[in-house]
This record gives structure tokens, sequence and C-alpha cells, in this order.
């Protein structure tokens, strides 16, 4: 039976070979034929020949016409991180086996939401501190230029955000790194209900937290999903950074909705409390974007890998 089974799987495999990956990886990206075609510089007949290949390959549908975009399936989702980890491999056999990260001595310049601040930038630290101790970290918000003209010129190294609602160009690389959800964040003494209703959501003041300063479709969502119930919030303030947060909400009986992640560390610091959100829960997929150009750059790949590292949770040894 495993005799059987090896000869199976050595068959598959030698149909395969790196640049369908190379194609499944970004139709995953893009969710477009046409969009994928563009930038891997193939032709569109091209690459659903590939794309039908696959589907037999997987024997799954992979990926499927949803509006004027292709949704990847559950199999597609689930194949998402272990296909990465194969390209990232072949990469690196073709990449120079001397490399010390203890000898880098560069400043890493990174873009991120307060999010992902929040999430990588301690593991981040601590694992240049052990392993590349003369390396430094600089981390800035992310700006209203678009990502393309910052990372394109080397002006920084990677962003870390949602990029759901951005076009990005052919380019741009992202990967998903870590996920959360919304959850409503207030002063701990208000009274409200878990989850909060939606007459509760618009009856009070709201802190908006805006990531990014322009392009953040979440909240004009949201929005509109009141006036549908015939309701309104009234945002006293909009914010782009959201350390100031905490001390609007402990001034007011505001409402803010933030990642959980967030709110759970505001609430260990300030008699803050969280509840459930009126709508249902929304996944916050960040994501890191790295232009692909600068891949060769072995220094670069290494910080990625410590971002991927920082984002799983494990610990960074020495």
């Amino acid at each position: 039976m495993n005799c059987v089974h090896n000869v199976s799987m050595r068959d598959r495999l030698q149909s395969i070979d790196l640049n369908l990956l190379l194609t499944l990886s970004v139709l995953l990206e893009e969710h477009s034929v046409s969009r994928c075609a563009e930038r891997i510089g193939r032709s569109q007949s091209a690459v659903s020949h590939s794309l039908n290949r696959l589907r037999r390959i997987f024997d799954d549908p992979l990926l499927v016409r949803r509006g004027h975009s292709m949704v990847p399936t559950p199999r597609a989702e689930a194949l998402r991180g272990p296909l990465l980890g194969v390209i990232r491999d072949a990469e690196d056999l073709f990449l120079p086996q001397d490399f010390e990260p203890a000898r880098i001595a560069r400043r890493y310049r990174l873009l991120a939401v307060s999010l992902a601040q929040f999430v990588l930038v301690p593991p981040l630290l601590r694992a240049l501190r052990s392993t590349a101790p003369e390396a430094a970290l600089e981390v800035h918000d992310l700006p209203a230029e678009p990502l393309a003209d910052l990372l394109g010129i080397g002006d920084f190294d990677v962003a870390v955000c949602y990029v759901d609602d951005l076009d990005l160009p052919a380019n741009l690389r992202m990967e998903p790194l870590f996920e959360d959800r919304h959850v409503c964040l207030m002063r701990k003494d208000l009274e409200v209900d878990d989850p909060v209703s939606w007459s509760e959501f618009a009856a009070h003041e709201h802190i908006v937290n805006q990531p990014r300063v322009a392009g953040y479709r979440f909240t004009s969502s949201l929005d509109r999903i009141l006036e549908r119930r015939g309701l309104r919030r009234v945002r006293r303030a909009t914010l782009s950074q959201i350390t100031l947060l905490p001390t609007l909400l402990l001034e007011s009986d505001a409402i803010a909705v933030v990642s959980a992640r967030e709110a759970e560390y505001f609430a260990k610091h300030y008699p803050l409390k969280t509840a459930r959100p009126p709508f249902p829960p929304t996944r916050i997929v960040e994501s890191m974007v790295w232009d692909d150009r600068r891949s060769a750059d072995r220094e670069l790949r290494w910080f990625l890998d410590q971002l991927r590292t920082a984002a799983s949770g494990r610990t960074q040894s020495a």
C-alpha cells in the first residue's frame, strides 16, 4: 500500500512545475486571471490554462467566479500558507549560504498600522536584540502616499496593513501575516449590553479609529449599514493614530470599534472594557507588503522571516 501511495505521489509531483505554484500564489493574491497575467508577464490564456491544470492536480476548483472577482475555495485558502513556504524554500536554494544575521548593521524601516505595531514590534525588537544586535528598527504610521511610491524607491522596507481595499501594482508582493476581529471599546462603567444593540451603538458618540487617511472602507461601510437601518452615529473624533483613544474614551460616553488585540491591551492598562459589536464578526487580515524587485536582498528576506515569526507568536531563539 505504501509503495502504491509513493508512486502516486511521485507521479503527481512530476506533473507540477514551480511556475504553476507561482501562478497559483499570485492568483490567490489577485483574485483575477487578468491581473495575475499582468503581474507575472504571461497572457491571460496561459494563466487560464495553468489554472485548469492546477484544478485537475488538486481536484478542486480553487477559485470560483463571484461577480467581477474570483473567490478562493476553502481548499485554496488551506493551500495559501504551505504554498508560500514552498516558494520561499525554492528561492532560498539560489541564495548565498554564508549569510550571518549577526553581521547585519542596517536600520530596517517599517510602515505599519497601529494593530500591526502592537502585535509585531515587541517580538521584532527581541529578535533583533538576540540575533542581529547591530541592526535597528524604525517604525512609522501608514501615510497617505501610495505604498508603491514608498516601497518601490526603497524609502521603506516593508508595510504591514489591511490590503483588501488597496489596489496594489504588480511589483508589490503581499503575504497575509495574522488575523483579528472587531470589538467595541468603552469606559468600564458605561452601561451597555453585550453584544451592543444597534440602537445603543447609534445612540452613543463614536471615536473612530481610521488607520489610513483615505481608502479605509470599513468605516464608511459601517455608516452605510446604519443608514439602511434608519440610524446614524455621531463621529465625534476620527483618529489615524490610536494612542490617544483611551484618554478620549475615559473622558466621554463614547464607543470605539477597534481590533480585539488593541482592546485587550488598553483594557489591561486603563479602566476600559469591551463588548461585542452589533454586526456579525468581521475578520481583519493584516498582510505584509514589499517590492518584489528587492526579493534578492538577503537582509530584507531575513527581516520578512522575522515578521512571519513575530506574527505566529513563536519565540525567537538566540
